[in-house]
């Protein structure tokens, strides 16, 4: 059964290169919450951390949620970014809600987690069960990517991130929101474009050995914050011949 992933470019990251991997498809074993709120916190803190920072120092003295939220309402033109804000607000209380925002180095899994708007699962496990590139070795021209991992006790709200090691060190790097999922095997299908048709600078895919790693992760990968831990990690290498004849 399909079952959901948001392929995006994350808040505070240079990625450069994401537009190099593309997500085909992803199917599991059990479907999906529609009405999870979970995807949409991410997005809703995706466009409004940021600003909802600023503003809160700019007001200074918050005696509501709804001056901050109409305020980020106000200042972005979305009522819908207004609403969001008021819903996730009002759970915490504005002084607990302008208290998660000050946290350090706050990313968009730990902002929902702490709101209430995803859910927390420490005794998640994954372990990936395949990861392979074709073709191996060719010119440059699209490779497809087959990944698969499988849990026993289910995964945490996390990410799932595709890298690439590169000949010249240009990040190409992917990051997939990943929401919390019941014990079974996971199944994605990506295109890795290595055509080299870019604007520089951008990866030109040399001629040279690469590395493709995929991480399943809990939490944002690499966060230091809680409820944060890589499951597990597979890398696979693929080498580029040059140009097609």
């Amino acid at each position: 059964m399909a079952g959901e992933v948001v392929m995006r470019r994350r808040r505070n990251q240079v990625l450069p290169s994401t537009k190099f991997i593309t997500m085909v498809t992803r199917t599991s074993r059990l479907d999906y919450d529609k009405l999870d709120m979970c995807p949409v916190c991410i997005d809703f803190a995706d466009e409004a951390i940021e600003m909802l920072t600023e503003l809160a120092l700019d007001i200074g003295v918050l005696d509501s949620c709804q001056v901050l939220c109409d305020a980020l309402a106000s200042k972005t033109g979305s009522q819908i970014l207004g609403v969001l804000c008021q819903i996730f607000c009002d759970i915490e209380g504005i002084n607990e809600f302008v208290k998660i925002l000050q946290k350090v180095d706050l990313d968009d899994i730990y902002f929902c987690e702490l709101v209430k708007g995803c859910p927390v699962f420490d005794g998640g496990d994954a372990h990936i069960t395949e990861l392979t590139i074709s073709p191996v070795s060719g010119p440059r021209g699209k490779r497809e990517i087959d990944f698969t991992y499988m849990t026993k006790n289910g995964t945490g709200t996390g990410q799932i991130d595709i890298q690439v090691i590169t000949v010249d060190k240009f990040p190409v790097d992917s990051r997939l929101f990943n929401k919390a999922g019941d014990p079974g095997n996971y199944s994605f299908k990506f295109i890795l474009d290595t055509t080299g048709d870019c604007d520089p600078p951008c990866e030109e895919w040399q001629k040279g050995n690469y590395t493709l790693i995929a991480s399943v992760c809990n939490g944002e990968c690499g966060s230091k914050h809680p409820h944060s831990a890589i499951y597990d990690t597979r890398s696979v290498k693929f080498t580029i011949t040059g140009d097609k004849n």
